[in-house]
């Protein structure tokens, strides 16, 4: 489980906070076009939102022209969340860090004890456990993705900044809901890419090791 948290933390921020997966998004949906404002613009805004939520220092300061008239991009509201986001984000980088030294010290003492093979074999019985909440996440994203938007920053966010309203905070209008849709495809994706050779690495060792163990059950 260690393992998995690892894995999904990294995929996460790899995956959905980079500046060009959103670029990409915002054109895939007419984000500009529904904000009347340039491309040129956009992704000026998407790049330092990035920057500020990898916590780095993002301008959030931002203006841009609407009808020929300049206009902040960036309510307080925005901000405020954007520095939530960052904190959760740099909080993430933390968990990741003690998974991934809990894992190191794991490994070396079940190898050091010749227990590779149940190593394996708990990594395999995980599953169990992870298909059965990938499958719950699953339906309740099919049937009703904006509640499982909205409880998903109720789990995270201890306030309400992240409650933003359309005419005033544009930084919603930078994730319509197919954005979720598809950063969810490319996590699945990007997680099957490494837990499918580590299944069949597993999964071969485990075979191999009772392979091994069968001659001597039957003297």
């Amino acid at each position: 489980m260690l393992f998995h948290m690892m894995i999904i933390l990294l995929s996460v921020y790899l995956c959905f906070f980079r500046a060009e997966f959103l670029n990409d998004e915002c054109e895939k949906y007419q984000v500009a076009s529904l904000l009347e404002i340039s491309g040129e613009e956009l992704h000026r805004v998407v790049d330092e939102l990035m920057l500020r939520a990898k916590g780095q220092s993002g301008d959030m300061d931002i203006t841009v022209t609407v009808d020929g008239t300049d206009k902040r991009f960036f309510s307080q509201r925005d901000v405020e969340h954007i520095d939530d986001i960052a904190g959760m984000i740099k909080q993430g980088k933390v968990v990741c860090s003690l998974c991934a030294f809990g894992l190191a010290v794991l490994f070396f003492v079940m190898f050091f004890k010749g227990k590779a093979e149940l190593l394996c074999r708990t990594y395999l019985f995980s599953w169990l456990v992870l298909i059965g909440l990938s499958f719950i996440i699953a339906v309740w994203i099919l049937l009703d993705l904006r509640g499982f938007i909205n409880s998903f920053h109720r789990l995270f966010f201890n306030n309400d900044r992240w409650i933003l309203n359309p005419a005033k905070d544009m930084l919603i209008w930078l994730f319509p809901t197919g954005v979720f849709k598809d950063a969810a495809i490319r996590l699945a994706v990007c997680l099957a890419g490494v837990h499918i050779p580590c299944l069949a690495a597993s999964l071969c060792f485990v075979r191999y090791k009772a392979s091994q163990r069968t001659p001597a059950r039957f003297r």
